[in-house]
This record gives structure tokens, C-alpha cells and sequence, in this order.
């Protein structure tokens, strides 16, 4: 038997690293479910998938780095689609995944309108949620609705190298009650040692030596009987094929995948069957639910290629190593419950969590700014402005000190108190409105007009304006008094004004200026000769020949014209008579047509 003993670092130095780190599928969960909360999000019509658009700005904020690449391959979202399948599993979010047939004539579902809707409440129940029990949500979560690793493949770690899954309906690999099996593996794969890689052929033993069954056992060979065939039991006849193959859902090729004369029937007889099988299992299994929860790196070896390769390939994972995260989750060690919030005296917030802490960044993200993630720990700057208008909208909220102190179970820093509690006293005098009308009042009815909204008016200290509530309702009182009220849209970060003799003062026209003294310019006339010619580097050996001699010329048209005065033509010819060594040059005079 293989010892599962850890490897050197130089065992798998050559071989592709696939790492953890490089997926944070609860990071990505709260950010898909506040993008689409923020901008709103439209599956596809035909194959039901996250748009380009929509994709491309998801893969700046997700954490699959490979993203925007695919993305714009295969012009629709990879990584951000699996995210939200899984949030739409544990009910974060909803949206149709079954369609409708839009005539006889569709052979495959159409999505209109297939909006992803977010579930408020239940997100909120979620980011207030203990770290655990999150973590465990969504493995439990995987492990209920991952299709069988043996034919299908749903990671973007995944290589895409599958038993085929012609027949995959029917057959012992069919009655594999996979949940029990996966959360078999990660018990077994949580008692071993994180942070050191292990042989991918040394685990296969280990779980061949000790749960040779756990997989394919051999009660899966006996098939449920139809009804017809099980009357027909009762009566005392055979069935026939009521046993059937353990091995019979799997076959190898080789060369190219679907060769029918290359095709080998995996059987119990088949020697290493456990390896070819089992073994294969392993190793897909996991290339999908560790990785997607960020439990395991993966040391891929390159596939082989060519008439004698294997499919599918026997030695995809060469080596693995796991993460504490595993271990945490999995026996649910309360170290991952861990959050410890610092505010510096800079203002500088640091957030340390093993696990992505989107409840304390929540709550700090309507006074901070993120400045860097470099998970564990997250920076923050609490920000002056945010905290002012938080303040000023939020006025029956905790205040903003005690809401740190509690979070960072410790005091703050002096100086940094003593601004939260001069920014707040600010904000303090700060009052807004939301949901409200500006009515502008002027004239001798304005008091009048005042007394007519009545309880509508919210707000009347400044003068010349009131505040209204409902501003439907309050264009209605009034149109019933009869006051014709001209309604104004403002556009963003510009204020428009109500022009008439009840508003605003009528703008004074602009009057034109006075139109200046015309001004006195004089022109000298230059005669000038040109010279035109299609050999540019002629042209410019003639203009550094002149302008070495101190004749003043120009070369315009990209080279192809040449400006000579007329007082320097004597020079410009006793220049042709020098270079005639170098230059043949013929001269054509053209005259101006005398219709021009």
C-alpha cells in the first residue's frame, strides 16, 4: 500500500497549481446578491446565463481572477453564473430555471423576463448569521445538489475530463446515494494533516484499504424491479439480468474521446478496477465541492494527448493539500467564529476573520471606505463624509462611536472619538427629507397658499419655501384650489427654477456687446514658387542643400512640395547645377488653365 506520507515541495514543482486562495465563494455570494440589489440583473433569453455585460462587471468584483477572460470567450459569465446558482439554492435570490417552450416547434426552454429578485429578508437573516453556520449552509448545500462527480463536471477547476455518460440514468453508479458518500470524504479528508501536499495515488490506498465499499458497493448490482416484474416474481418465474455489473456505467477510450473501436468495458475483473474507478472518483470529486469551499490546492498533471491516452485521463491530480478551513468547518471548530475589529488612531479600520466576515463589513461599509482585501485581514478608512450622512439619515441609529467600540470591544482611540463626536455634532444639524415636494412661494398669496397644504407641509423654516409630503397629493390640493402649479423636475446635482409672477424673478435677457473697433492688420504679398514631385527624398536632399546655403525654403505635403521665394530661385538653380551628380532633375512648368 501507498504510505500517505506529505511530499516535498520540489515533488510537485513542476506540476500546475491550483489554488485555494483564488476562490471565496461566500466573498462572492455577498457581492453578486449587492450587485444585483444595486444595478438589477436580467438572465438571458435563450440559455438562461448572466449576459456579457452584466458577466464583465461581475469579474471586476468576484474573486475568480480568470473571470473577464472567459467572459469575453465565451460571451456570458462562468464563475459569476455558479455563484448564482448557489445563492438561488439557498434562497438568497430567485429566478426561473425552467422556462417555457414558446411553440410546438421549440426544442429547448426560453427565460423572458427573467430577472434575479433578491430576498431581503432572507439575506438579512443570512449576513447576521454566525460565520459557521454559513460555511456550513453552503457545503451542505453542494453536497445535497452537486450532480455526480462521475460523469459531470460544475467547478471552473475542473479539467472537463469525464466518464461518458451515455447510460448514466440507469446502472449501480445511478443508486450511489452521493451525499453519504461526499460527506464521507470530508470527514476522512479532515483527520489528515493541513497545509502539506499528500499523494493523490496514496490516498486512493488509503480509502481502498479503509472503506473499500464506500463508493461502489456491491448492493447497488441488484436492480429495483418494475412492477410487472415484480408480479412476476411473486409468481415464482426469473427475472433475468436482476444483478447486474458493478463496473457496467464505465468505460475507457483511447485516443480521441468516442471511438467506438477503442472502447474497454470496465468490469470487476478489470485489473486496478478500483484505481481506473473508484480512484478516478476521487480525484474528480475533488476538483468540485472542496474547491468550490476553498478547502484543498491541487497539483494538476498536464493531460496526455495522442492514439494511446487514456480517457478519461487516469492521473489528473497528482497531489493535494488542504486547508485549515476544512478541518473547521467539518468539525465545526469555533476558531472560524473568530472576528477581531482594530480601529488605528490613523482611522484606519482592520478587520482579521479566517472566514469572509461580511456582517462586520456590513455594518462598517456605511462609514468606511475598503482600501485593501489581503484575506485574513481587511483594511478600512473611516470616512468623514459617510459618516456624515449616515448620521443625518440615520438619526434614531446608535451612535457612531458606541457603534465602534462595540464591535472592536474596546475603546477608541482619543483622537479619533473626539472627531466622530465633532463630525456627528454636525451632521446632528443636518435634516433630510426624502419622498418630499419643494413648493416655492412668492407673492402677496403665499400665506394663503401656506394654510391651503395644511398637514402636508413637512418643513417650512426657510422662507419662500415649504416642504410637502406627497407630492402627488400635494399637486392635487392645488389643482382643487385652482392655484395651477407648474411642476419643475430637477435635473441631477442642478436645481431648475419656477418662472411667473408667483416664483422665482423672470432671468434679465443677456444683452449683445459692443462690437469692437475693427482691427488694423497689414499683409506683405510674397511670391513664392513650387516644386512638386513624387520623390520625397529628393525633395528633402534639396531643402537641406538650401537651407545649408542659408536660402529659406519649405517642405510641405509630406515631402512631396517644395516652397522656394522667388528672389531665391538664382539659388535654388546654381543648387540643381551642383547636385546634378547626384540628381537627374527634370523640370515641367505647368500653366493655370484660363478657365480657372
Amino acid at each position: 500500500m501507498t504510505e500517505l506520507s506529505p511530499l516535498p515541495d520540489r515533488a510537485v514543482a513542476s506540476l500546475e497549481h491550483r489554488l485555494a486562495s483564488q476562490l471565496d465563494l461566500r466573498r462572492d455570494l455577498y457581492l453578486l446578491v449587492e450587485f444585483v440589489r444595486r444595478e438589477g440583473l436580467k438572465r438571458s433569453y435563450r440559455n438562461n446565463a448572466i449576459p456579457k455585460g452584466p458577466a464583465l462587471k461581475l469579474a471586476k468584483l468576484l474573486s475568480w481572477a480568470p473571470e473577464a477572460e472567459s467572459v469575453q470567450r465565451n460571451n456570458e459569465g462562468g464563475w459569476s453564473d455558479i455563484v448564482s446558482r448557489v445563492a438561488r439554492e439557498l434562497g438568497l435570490v430567485s429566478f426561473d430555471i425552467k422556462g417555457r417552450y414558446a411553440g410546438y416547434s421549440s426544442s429547448e426552454p426560453s427565460f423572458p423576463d427573467n430577472e434575479i429578485v433578491v430576498d431581503d429578508k432572507r439575506m438579512a437573516e443570512w449576513v447576521a448569521s454566525e460565520p459557521l453556520a454559513k460555511e456550513r449552509a453552503i457545503l451542505d448545500k453542494l453536497v445535497e445538489i452537486t450532480p455526480s462527480e462521475f460523469f459531470h463536471s460544475s467547478s471552473v477547476f475542473t479539467d472537463f475530463d469525464r466518464f461518458d455518460s451515455f447510460g448514466c440514468a440507469v446502472g449501480p453508479a445511478s443508486r450511489i446515494h452521493l451525499p453519504s458518500v461526499r460527506n464521507a470524504l470530508l470527514k476522512m479528508l479532515a483527520d489528515l494533516p493541513a497545509g502539506v501536499w499528500l499523494p493523490m495515488a496514496g490516498w486512493i490506498e488509503h480509502v481502498k484499504a479503509t472503506a473499500p465499499r464506500l463508493i461502489l458497493s456491491p448492493e447497488l448490482q441488484r436492480r429495483p424491479l418494475s412492477d410487472w416484474e415484480e408480479k412476476t416474481r411473486k409468481l415464482g418465474r426469473r427475472i433475468d439480468n436482476e444483478i447486474e455489473e458493478l463496473y457496467s456505467n464505465f468505460r475507457e477510450h483511447e485516443g480521441k474521446w468516442g471511438t467506438g473501436d477503442k472502447r474497454h468495458q470496465l468490469t470487476a475483473k478489470t485489473p486496478d478496477v478500483f484505481v481506473r474507478v473508484e480512484g478516478r472518483y476521487l480525484q474528480y470529486f475533488l476538483q468540485e465541492i472542496p474547491v468550490l469551499c476553498s478547502f484543498v490546492d491541487l497539483a494538476m498533471a498536464p493531460r496526455k494527448v495522442g492514439k494511446d491516452a487514456l480517457s478519461p485521463s487516469l492521473e489528473s491530480v497528482r497531489a493535494f493539500r488542504l486547508s485549515p478551513r476544512l478541518r473547521q468547518v467539518v468539525h465545526g471548530d469555533p476558531e472560524i467564529q473568530k472576528v477581531r475589529v482594530t480601529v488605528l488612531p490613523n482611522f484606519d479600520v482592520h478587520v482579521e476573520a479566517q472566514s469572509w466576515p461580511d456582517r462586520e463589513l456590513a455594518a462598517l461599509d456605511p462609514l468606511c471606505v475598503m482600501l485593501k482585501e489581503d484575506p485574513p485581514t481587511y483594511q478600512l478608512h473611516i470616512d468623514r463624509k459617510k459618516v456624515l450622512g449616515f448620521v443625518a439619515s440615520n438619526p434614531e441609529a446608535p451612535p457612531v462611536k458606541l457603534a465602534l467600540e462595540r464591535m472592536s470591544c474596546r475603546p477608541l482611540p482619543d483622537n479619533v472619538a473626539g472627531e466622530l463626536e465633532s463630525w456627528c455634532g454636525h451632521a446632528e444639524k443636518l435634516t433630510i427629507f426624502e419622498g418630499v415636494a419643494l413648493v416655492e412661494l412668492r407673492g402677496p398669496e403665499a400665506a394663503q397658499v401656506r394654510s391651503e397644504l395644511g398637514a402636508l407641509v413637512a418643513e417650512d423654516r426657510a422662507k419662500g419655501f415649504v416642504l410637502a409630503r406627497n407630492p402627488a397629493q400635494t399637486i392635487a390640493v392645488l389643482e382643487q384650489r385652482q392655484r395651477v402649479p407648474t411642476v419643475v423636475r430637477h435635473s441631477a446635482g442642478r436645481f431648475g427654477v419656477c418662472e411667473g409672477p408667483l416664483g422665482s424673478p423672470l432671468p434679465q435677457p443677456k444683452r449683445a456687446p459692443a462690437p469692437a473697433a475693427p482691427r488694423r492688420v497689414e499683409l506683405v504679398m510674397e511670391d513664392l514658387v513650387g516644386y512638386r514631385s513624387e520623390d520625397a527624398d529628393a525633395l528633402t536632399a534639396l531643402h537641406k542643400a538650401m537651407a545649408q546655403a542659408g536660402s529659406a525654403c519649405q517642405l510641405l505635403d509630406r515631402g512631396k512640395l517644395l516652397l522656394v521665394r522667388a528672389e531665391d530661385l538664382a539659388s535654388f538653380r546654381s543648387m540643381l547645377k551642383r547636385l546634378d551628380d547626384k540628381l537627374d532633375v527634370q523640370i515641367e512648368r505647368r500653366v493655370p488653365s484660363e478657365d480657372h
